[in-house]
């Protein structure tokens, strides 16, 4: 289970604290989940996961690669081989909502 703390930084930007082994997930959300839409993107390849229209789903943002599987979410950097996190499917679809729902009450006007 991902533990994840989400909250405004000092400026009014949104950021998480994400317990070890899924820390890599803190710059993930920050980096590519920079919109309502983004996230919106990455639900919808979950949702065809989950339905079982498609195996397997991928998408890069800014900074990493999501790559989706019925079991697994694997956060790969796009830039290096070292930096990834495999994550349980349904965690990081809660942690997907939670930060979604967040930002949606946080935004900046």
């Amino acid at each position: 289970m991902v533990e994840a703390t989400i909250y405004l930084d000092n400026d009014r930007y949104p950021r998480a604290k994400i317990d070890p082994p899924f820390e890599l997930l803190e710059s993930f959300l920050v980096a590519d989940m920079q919109t309502i839409e983004s996230c919106d993107l990455i639900l919808e390849g979950i949702q065809m996961i989950e339905s079982g229209a498609l195996l397997n789903w991928d998408s890069t943002g800014n900074l990493y690669t999501a790559i989706l599987s019925p079991l697994i979410a694997r956060i790969e950097n796009a830039y290096d081989d070292i930096h990834a996190c495999d994550v349980p499917l349904n965690d990081f679809k809660e942690l997907l909502l939670q930060w979604r729902e967040f930002t949606m009450k946080t935004r900046r006007s």
